[in-house]
């Protein structure tokens, strides 16, 4: 894949920049988190955008597919982020061992979106600020 003016795209990485460890995302991965997940969710939009689309090509950015870009609206999702979803998948793998319920650090999204989860499942959930 070439930006245009023939310059080579980057490759995408395929370890953690904190851990060094591999990516493990697969496509049976989404999948199981979809049906995870299915029902609790909001299927949210998937709008497209020409503007954008023209200023990062002529910033030079490269021409993907159809040239379009996309923006997923997952500030429509039920705590107003996209983070609902991967809280939701994680509560939901978590089997019996959830039931000694969730913590997590955060003043934000992240926070809102593992309330939401733990209170969905009907475990406990304490988040520190």
């Amino acid at each position: 894949m070439l930006y245009r003016g023939g310059m080579p795209t980057p490759p995408l990485p395929t370890t953690d920049p904190m851990t060094g460890a591999p990516f493990t995302m697969n496509l049976e991965a989404v999948k199981a988190a979809m049906v995870r997940t299915a029902g609790k969710l909001h299927m949210t939009p998937l709008l497209s955008s020409i503007g954008a689309a023209d200023t990062f090509h002529l910033g030079g950015g490269p021409i993907l597919g159809d040239g379009r870009i996309r923006f997923k609206s997952e500030h429509l999702q039920r705590t107003g982020s996209f983070k609902i979803r991967g809280a939701m998948a994680k509560v939901s793998s978590l089997g019996e061992s959830a039931a000694r319920g969730v913590t997590a650090g955060s003043a934000g999204n992240h926070a809102q979106a593992l309330a939401f989860a733990a209170r969905h499942h009907g475990i406990p959930c304490q988040i520190f600020v």
